[in-house]
């Protein structure tokens, strides 16, 4: 799976991302960038956002529901 986390550094939201993907035991890359950045490569989607495999899954709450579905959690 290729992984890639949108956001801030010190991102509360980003960080919860990070710890759903650590318990999902999957690596990643995060791209720092501000919204604005974010909304010209996916317009419309949440911010923060994780793609995979080129798919936007959206926040953490949406990667949460993804990875259960997937039986990653």
């Amino acid at each position: 799976m290729n992984v890639e986390i949108y956001g801030l550094d010190d991102c509360k939201y980003c960080q919860l991302i990070c710890h759903a993907l650590k318990k999902a035991n999957l690596s990643w890359t995060s791209n720092s960038m501000n919204i604005q950045e974010f909304q010209k490569l996916y317009p419309g989607m949440e911010y923060p956002s994780v793609i995979i495999d080129g798919e936007c899954i959206g926040g953490a709450p949406a990667l949460v529901k993804y990875l259960t579905e997937k039986n990653l959690l």
